[in-house]
């Protein structure tokens, strides 16, 4: 049994190493940097002011399903939770997962 996780384990990072080599095959990086470096700091502002509003407005509104349901989190620990459940959603296989994170998260601050 012990061998068989460590085979599972090793194809799951020789599948992710495939799929990484895939995805990137066809990446200029010289071209990239240069793209990167012709934006003007207003368009670096823009889309940091951007990401400033998504994070603001995703958190607002768990807080408000948080309420609905009689719970009140702080905004700063509702955006390290909701972040952290975010983060899970991406590298887990399922979108189950950063829910189950931000769920447990949110009972160890206290909420029932």
């Amino acid at each position: 049994m012990f061998r068989n996780r460590w085979f599972v384990l090793a194809l799951k990072f020789g599948v992710s190493i495939l799929g990484i080599w895939f995805a990137a095959r066809g990446f200029n990086l010289t071209t990239a940097a240069a793209r990167i470096t012709d934006l003007g700091l207003g368009v670096v502002l823009a889309v940091f002011g951007l990401f400033g509003a998504l994070f603001v407005n995703n958190t607002l509104r768990w807080q408000t399903v948080l309420a609905a349901i009689g719970v009140r989190l702080r905004f700063l620990t509702a955006l390290r939770l909701l972040y952290i459940g975010v983060f899970f959603n991406q590298t887990l296989p399922s979108s189950v997962g950063g829910d189950a994170i931000r769920i447990y998260l949110a009972f160890k601050e206290g909420l029932t």
